[in-house]
Formats: C-alpha cells, sequence, structure tokens
C-alpha cells in the first residue's frame, strides 16, 4: 500500500506544532535553560508523516508493562502512525483494535476508516470490515481505494453482485485502473458472466500488461471454454511474469497436457512442485502423466512463441 498523503486537518495541526517548536526554541535561547522533560524537538521516526495527535516530544516515562496484542491501552492516545505500522507488520487484530481506537477519536477521517476496513479484512472479521469501508465511503464518496477493497469484502462472503456494484462506482472515479478490471473480472466470473469476464481481464492486461494474475485468469476461463491454444499463451504469459508463483505454473501445465504436449507439462508440474514443495495437486499432477510422450504429430513447443501470438491478439496497441 501506498504512503498516505498527509490531509488537510494533518497540515493544518502539523504547522500549529512547528509554531510551538519555534517558540519553545526561541524560550530556550534566551533563558539559557531546558524545559524541564521535554527538549523542544518534535520527535518523530525518519521519513514518518506527522500525525494529527503528534506531540512536542515526550516527558512520559515508559509504561510498566506493554499491553497484550489486540488491547489499546486508554491511558494512551493512538496515532494513525502507530496503528499502520502495527498493520504494516501483519499484526491485524491489534491494528484493527488501534484502528478502532483512533477512528473512535476521529470519526470523520476516511482514511481512519479505511484502515480499519483493512486491517478488519485481514483479520477475518468481514462484517466490521464492511462497515469501515461504508463509514468511509459516507465521508468520501470518491475514495476509490475503499470501493475497491470493499469489493474484496462481498467477493470473499461470496456476494459478487454487491462486488460489481462496489466496481461500477470505482470504475466510474478511475477508469484507468487495471486493479479495478481485474477483480471487475473476477466479480463478473463468480457471477457466471464469463464473456465479460474475460473481456473485463483483456482490458485489465491491456492497461497493464505486467498484470501476471489477470494472464492467468484469463488462462483459466480458456480452458473452461475449451479455448486450451488461448490459454496456453495467457498462462506463459503468467509465468514468465511470476515464474515463483507455482499456480501458474501448474495452470499452464494443464493447457499443455490438455493440448497433447504432456513434456512440457511434466516440467511445469515440477516448476510448480519446486515453487512451493507443499503444493500436493501439482505434485499429484506430475505423479500421473511422468514419463508420457507427448501426442505425435504436434509441432514443436515454443512458448515464447504462443506467448507473443496471445499477446498480439489481446493487448489493445
Amino acid at each position: 500500500m501506498r504512503c498516505i498523503e498527509m490531509d488537510h486537518e494533518r497540515w493544518e495541526v502539523w504547522k500549529g506544532h512547528i509554531a510551538v517548536a519555534m517558540l519553545l526554541a526561541i524560550a530556550i535561547a534566551l533563558s539559557a535553560c531546558k524545559v524541564g522533560g521535554v527538549d523542544g524537538k518534535v520527535t518523530l521516526d525518519k521519513g514518518q508523516a506527522p500525525d494529527t495527535q503528534a506531540t512536542l516530544g515526550s516527558a512520559v516515562a515508559a509504561p510498566a508493562s506493554t499491553p497484550a496484542a489486540g488491547v489499546v491501552d486508554p491511558a494512551e492516545p493512538v496515532t494513525f502512525a502507530a496503528a499502520e505500522a502495527v498493520y504494516r507488520d501483519g499484526r491485524y487484530d491489534e491494528a484493527a483494535a488501534m484502528f478502532t481506537s483512533y477512528t473512535a477519536g476521529k470519526p470523520n477521517n476516511a482514511w481512519g476508516q479505511y484502515m480499519l476496513g483493512l486491517a478488519a479484512w485481514k483479520a477475518g472479521d468481514a462484517e466490521r470490515s464492511e462497515t469501515a469501508f461504508r463509514k468511509a465511503l459516507e465521508i468520501d464518496p470518491k475514495h476509490v481505494k475503499s470501493w475497491v477493497n470493499l469489493s474484496r469484502v462481498y467477493l470473499d462472503v461470496g456476494q459478487p453482485d454487491s462486488a460489481l456494484d462496489c466496481l461500477d462506482q470505482a470504475r466510474a472515479l478511475d477508469s484507468t485502473s487495471a486493479e479495478v478490471y481485474r477483480l471487475l473480472g473476477r466479480a463478473r466470473a463468480e457471477a457466471g458472466q464469463t464473456d465479460d469476464a474475460i473481456e473485463a481481464y483483456r482490458t485489465a492486461v491491456t492497461l497493464d500488461d505486467q498484470d501476471a494474475w489477470s494472464f492467468n485468469n484469463i488462462g483459466l476461463l480458456d480452458l473452461d471454454q475449451g479455448l486450451t491454444g488461448d490459454a496456453v499463451g495467457a498462462l506463459a504469459r503468467a509465468v514468465d511474469l511470476r515464474p515463483d508463483v507455482a499456480t501458474f505454473h501448474n495452470n499452464l501445465g494443464m493447457a499443455l497436457e490438455q493440448t497433447g504436449y504432456f513434456a512440457g507439462a511434466q516440467d511445469q508440474y515440477r516448476l510448480a512442485v519446486q515453487a512451493d514443495s507443499s503444493y500436493q495437486k501439482a505434485a499429484a499432477n506430475l505423479q500421473r502423466i511422468d514419463g508420457w510422450k507427448d501426442k505425435q504429430d504436434l509441432p514443436p513447443l515454443d512458448l515464447p512463441g504462443l506467448e507473443q501470438k496471445f499477446l498480439d491478439q489481446v493487448i489493445r496497441r
């Protein structure tokens, strides 16, 4: 997630902090003594944007004990930066608790509600996440990230129609986002709109030809429709972009197997297992066709050529 820009409220508070700091510095220079417990400097981590609750140093002693994960100490105000740092550390339950405390004090901060929605979603609390994203959108109906991530919540709980409504809003606000079209493809596929899903994915890869997951998803939908030739080209592109993803190798292996290129399929299943030794599906696929020879009369397998042919057909210049 990109760093969140400082909003107007944060800037106004920060200007006030700077003014106070300057006054303190002047007072120190005139009196040639230190302010008890405070050195007159704003204490912020390097590169960290000041929070609306940032203070001028700290004269407060460290707490005797550290609160347990997910528990917020009511005696200490929660800053946006501190809660975000916990989120980035992957402690999502704790981050959700901290952003709950933060938004209680600043209920009209859309970014606070948005981060609460993200943390709750990552923590597996879909209902709490939905509520937070909805509050963010009540504050700022043009908050694209909230529309996008609310759609993910709905997809996770099996509500593709609700996800489509969110993505229509997001697309109206940003029609150049490959992410929006990728999620639109997923939502349409889950709603049974296969042709429209493929169209959305093709738009996504036109906007971003490095979007490996969209190429993978196009390939899977082509396989479902029996378009194995197109599937091989799309999945070859996904593997080319992300050779570290075991799923992509396994899916390309399935497409090659269906076209009769059994040796190439075995190679991809092996690569899948090498990328993820716990990937049982790929291991089973390899064991099932191990030693099989390619079907007769097939031309030599040219994955780079099939990938380029697919790109020429799909990418809209």
